[in-house]
């Protein structure tokens, strides 16, 4: 589903999938752009959709609320709601913006079309309890992988660029994502994690944003754009420790 939206997202809406001159591409501007598609960035964009536009607030939320993970949060009627609601959207970001970038219409019902792909497939796929017990790794190690796993991220989509070679950039993307795989894998035992291991990740990977907050506002090539961010970042470090003394409340 956070795949989906991402292409939905990026795709449809912002079309960055297909605009060059969209500002956040950075140096990724024409950077492993072909026939009319900046496949990296789209890499990019739809693995940044499915983990911290979906997986991560689905962790957060079970951490503030655990007795919850294994019921349903809405029914038929609510997600038919939902659905329709989304369609309609969906219609809105493809007919409107005539002064946007306007990709050919076929590169457009091609994401739609994929994206409800992925949405079936999503709905249809029940996931299966794990019996396996924990591993015994600390929350720590999964805090660290989550941080340098997001810094790593970043690190492909802003700098790894400017070496001006989309076949290391690809390279490197594959070899976080392989890596970060394996380890969450080797460490969860294939899903068998406990709480603490998940709040591990989710401070690791909220954590680092909170940082960039702060580098965000005081550098000095980002001019006004993000005054005030800081506060923001200051918020979420607040909120990970109120949430680290609640861990420890509850478990120990």
């Amino acid at each position: 589903m956070g795949a989906a939206f991402g292409i939905l997202q990026e795709g449809c809406a912002t079309r960055a999938f297909f605009d060059p001159a969209w500002p956040s591409l950075g140096p990724m501007m024409n950077h492993g752009r072909w026939l009319g598609v900046n496949w990296i960035w789209s890499m990019d964009a739809i693995l940044y959709h499915a983990i911290y536009s979906m997986a991560v607030p689905i962790l957060f939320v079970n951490q503030l609320f655990p007795d919850a993970q294994e019921q349903t949060w809405m029914g038929k009627t609510a997600l038919g709601t939902a659905g329709a609601a989304f369609i309609l959207g969906l219609s809105v970001w493809l007919y409107s913006g005539k002064d946007r970038y306007q990709p050919p219409t076929s590169y457009l019902w091609a994401s739609a079309d994929f994206a409800a792909l992925l949405c079936f497939a999503a709905s249809s796929f029940k996931a299966r309890k794990s019996n396996a017990v924990p591993t015994p790794v600390s929350w720590a190690w999964f805090s660290l992988l989550g941080f340098m796993a997001t810094l790593g991220f970043v690190l492909q989509v802003y700098a790894i660029p400017r070496m001006g070679s989309p076949v290391i950039t690809v390279l490197f993307l594959l070899s976080l994502l392989g890596t970060s795989v394996w380890l969450l894998t080797r460490w969860s035992r294939h899903g068998a994690w406990s709480l603490e291991q998940q709040f591990g990740l989710v401070v690791g990977i909220l954590g680092f944003f909170a940082l960039m907050d702060f580098f965000q506002e005081f550098n000095p090539a980002r001019g006004n754009t993000t005054k005030g961010v800081s506060l923001v970042g200051l918020g979420s470090l607040a909120m990970l420790v109120w949430m680290n003394w609640r861990r420890k409340k509850r478990f120990f």
